[in-house]
């Protein structure tokens, strides 16, 4: 073997700047060599400083031998190693936790492992060339990788396949989020980098043309068997694999990005629940004739407002602010013919659709949404409270002063049966008041109260605000709130506060005007999901506070006449899914059966959740617990019907008798 520096200036400039760059890494961010996942420190904090060594080393040097399997050898190994540092480097961006995956979870290393080995297979057998399909496979990986990375920086979740019917959503929004250069960020790109300049030094010798296209069908064949075993379920559960919905970040910790993101994929098909057949349907039909829709005698205009982000995260006891947050919305406690509860929802941080799916059909993410509700569930058939207002007479109009594409809610909503959908391509105008990159509130209350002011018959409104959508670091935003205890550094807390402040302000002002009015009129709003920062707040203030914390944001409810009594508000929770039964009892609206239905299951359970349930003494099981119970079996036969089963819904069950 003959070893020799290389000639080629353009090797010692690359060798040179990456050389520097990763030099720069170590002393920018010192943590990078000292910060170790446990159980193997050294070889953790030694393998990306001896990649980038052997990344020099092989642009520096020419190695020659005229041992044809030792040339093949070495290329072999070194296609391994470049193949398991792209696990690295998309590993590497979840906080490091690439070794203590190795140490805790070997099966799931090496399944991960397995599959950017089929990544590397599949791209080569369409290309026909080593380091082509290697850089190929860098790249699909290092894409997942970052979109996943700025997930969990933005929202606090991972990145799952069915995120990728909403990137238009996503990149409506990114504008108001703001990323600083972490050290996770500069040794992912540097080890990516490291890859595509090794790529070139992979290519073997050519092999006659029949045995090329052997080798490349060979490929193929593999690396198909193995993605599609990778996207079965019943593979997934044999492995153990399953994604925690309720956890996607634990999940994804355990199993490791990748392996995390593949098990989504397989649990992305609803099957059947055990016991579902058509006569088990109609047997549970029978049980709950629905009301008719003539029983409406009085009907209250209603309005239903989903607060974007709106939750109580300064718990008594547990922080102190500057002033109090939301005075107006707190008061709901205590205000005459008003009602005040806490909301359990099945994501934080983000997942807007999948709540308002919930919200207007009584669909409960337990019993299987994993999809994107408003672009795959939503059809003309589908029941909802939007098809009982319509069928007793009612004007229904949808609200939202933010981008009407977003999560496709301007087909979803039409098809779900709204006589309008007005989006901020409706409500903008000349000096319209704007809070950071969005509309006002005040904007959307004033367009509602102008139809409803111009209205000859009673409506129902649907309004969806966005001033305090995530994204809490805007520099032209001036904070009004600071929070005094506990100490720390809360900036994107802080102007998340203040924008819930400004919320109230506009929300008083809405109920104001509307307790004007003489016509009946109840507005019930909701919290859609927790906010998410990038600070130390979820963890000095609301961990451990409460089981259900992370999914636990707020209702209320106002009425210019008595409300009415409900029974499923006796507690200290309500799942989202519920609501919409105790918006038509505030409404002394009649209930289509399948709400009746419900109703059964909501007074054992106020709480039926993707993280347990929970009884009106606040008593919590887990879900496999409550799987076993015959209120689980039924609702989860119910709901397969009506979502998944359309065809073959009970007549007049899920909608108002005529």
């Amino acid at each position: 073997m003959t070893i020799q520096l290389t000639k080629t200036r353009s090797r010692w400039i690359i060798a040179g700047v990456l050389a520097l760059l990763t030099v720069a890494l170590y002393c920018f961010f010192p943590d990078a060599f000292w910060t170790v996942s446990k159980g193997v420190p050294v070889f953790g904090a030694l393998f990306f400083p001896f990649f980038m060594f052997f990344v020099l080393v092989s642009l520096l040097f020419e190695f020659s031998t005229k041992q044809t399997w030792v040339r093949i050898v070495v290329k072999i190994i070194t296609l391994l190693g470049c193949l398991l540092v792209i696990l690295y480097a998309s590993e590497v961006l979840i906080s490091r936790h690439f070794w203590g995956l190795l140490v805790d979870n070997p099966g799931a290393f090496f399944y991960g492992f397995c599959i950017i080995i089929a990544f590397w297979a599949f791209f080569f057998a369409l290309i026909g060339s080593v380091p082509w399909a290697l850089r190929a496979t860098a790249i699909l990986v290092a894409l997942y990788s970052y979109v996943n990375f700025f997930c969990i920086m933005f929202r606090g979740t991972p990145f799952v396949p069915q995120d990728l019917f909403g990137l238009g959503t996503a990149a409506d929004v990114a504008s108001s989020y703001s990323l600083s250069f972490t050290r996770e960020i500069a040794e992912s790109l540097l080890a990516f980098a490291g890859v595509f300049l090794i790529a070139p030094r992979l290519k073997f010798a050519p092999l006659p043309k029949l045995k090329k296209w052997l080798v490349r069908a060979g490929a193929l064949i593999v690396s198909l068997v193995f993605i599609m075993a990778t996207v079965s379920k019943p593979f997934i559960v044999a492995l153990e694999y399953e994604p925690f919905y309720w956890d996607q970040n634990q999940s994804e910790v355990q199993n490791g990005n990748l392996v995390n993101f593949v098990a989504n994929i397989a649990d992305a098909t609803v099957e059947a629940p055990e016991g579902y057949s058509l006569e088990a349907v109609n047997a549970i039909a029978a049980e709950c004739p629905s009301d008719s829709a003539g029983d409406a005698t009085v009907r209250p205009d209603v309005i239903v407002v989903l607060g974007e982000s709106w939750a109580d995260i300064v718990p008594e006891g547990g922080a102190l602010t500057s002033e109090p947050v939301t005075p107006f919305i707190s008061s709901f406690k205590e205000r005459e013919n008003a009602v005040y509860g806490n909301l359990i929802v099945s994501s934080k941080g983000g997942g807007t659709s999948r709540q308002e799916f919930q919200l207007l059909t009584g669909a409960n993410d337990e019993y299987g949404l994993h999809t994107v509700p408003f672009l795959f569930l939503v059809d003309d058939k589908l029941p909802s409270i939007v098809t009982s207002f319509n069928a007793m007479d009612y004007q229904t109009v949808a609200l939202h002063s933010g981008t009407p594409s977003a999560w496709n809610r301007d087909t979803a909503l039409p098809a779900m049966g709204f006589d309008s959908f007005l989006s901020e391509d409706d409500l903008d105008y000349e000096g319209a008041p704007t809070v950071r990159t969005y509309l006002r509130d005040s904007v959307m209350y004033d367009k509602a109260l102008e139809i409803l002011d111009e209205a000859d018959e009673p409506t129902f409104i649907y309004a969806i605000t966005i001033d305090t959508h995530g994204g809490y670091g805007h520099e032209d935003y001036d904070t009004t709130i600071s929070i005094e205890e506990p100490e720390g550094s809360y900036a994107q807390t802080e102007q998340y506060l203040s924008l819930m402040h400004e919320a109230d302000e506009d929300f008083e002002a809405f109920v104001e005007a509307l307790e004007q009015r003489e016509h009946p009129t109840l507005v019930l709003f909701f919290g859609d999901h927790l906010p998410n920062f990038d600070n130390s707040y979820d963890a000095d203030v609301l961990e451990g506070s409460d089981p259900l914390w992370k999914y636990k944001t707020i209702y209320g409810a106002w009425a210019n006449y008595d409300l009415p009594e409900t029974t499923l508000v006796d507690s200290d929770a309500l799942s989202l899914s519920y609501l919409n039964i105790a918006l038509m009892q505030y409404a002394g609206l009649p209930l289509t059966g399948y709400q009746k239905f419900l109703v059964e299951g909501a007074e054992t359970y106020p709480v039926s959740s993707i993280v347990g349930y929970m009884s009106h003494d606040g008593a919590l099981i887990s879900v496999e617990e409550a799987a076993e119970t015959e209120m689980y079996r039924k609702q989860a036969i119910m709901q397969y019907n009506f979502v998944y089963d359309r065809n073959n819904m009970p007549e007049d069950f899920y909608v108002l008798r005529p």
